[in-house]
């Protein structure tokens, strides 16, 4: 599983972007993300290039336009928000905070038996 360290709340954003929508060139996530954070198309392009070296987007070129996609799961980002809210915030157990995050993120049956496997695989 992921660090705390590895995911950034920035990051994130980009990471929900493209899970909703799936591969997106820059300035497709550009358009859906300045309205949060305010970044000129540079900084966004340079923030997905560091994701793509850290393994968390893959970048490709198609038809002339470089696409980016998300490597890890809803599922595995979630995972890493729960243990870092669990451990670094609250201090408590995995599952009260698995429970918060279902009563407020629509996730499919199959997302969350996934993201309690991540949980468990990590314990």
């Amino acid at each position: 599983m992921l660090n705390s360290e590895n995911i950034s709340p920035k990051e994130q954003l980009i990471l929900n972007i493209l899970w909703k929508n799936g591969e997106l060139s820059v300035r497709e996530v550009q358009n859906q993300i300045e309205t949060k954070t305010g970044w000129a198309y540079s900084t966004t392009k340079t923030r997905m290039d560091r994701m793509a070296k850290k393994g968390l987007l893959e970048r490709f070129e198609f038809h002339g336009v470089l696409l980016y996609k998300p490597m890890i799961s809803r599922s595995e980002g979630l995972a890493h928000w729960v243990k870092f809210v669990a451990d670094g915030i609250f201090e408590t157990d995995y599952s009260n905070v698995v429970n918060m995050f279902s009563e407020n993120i629509d996730l499919s049956n199959a997302e969350k038996s996934e993201l309690i496997k991540l949980l468990e695989e990590d314990e």
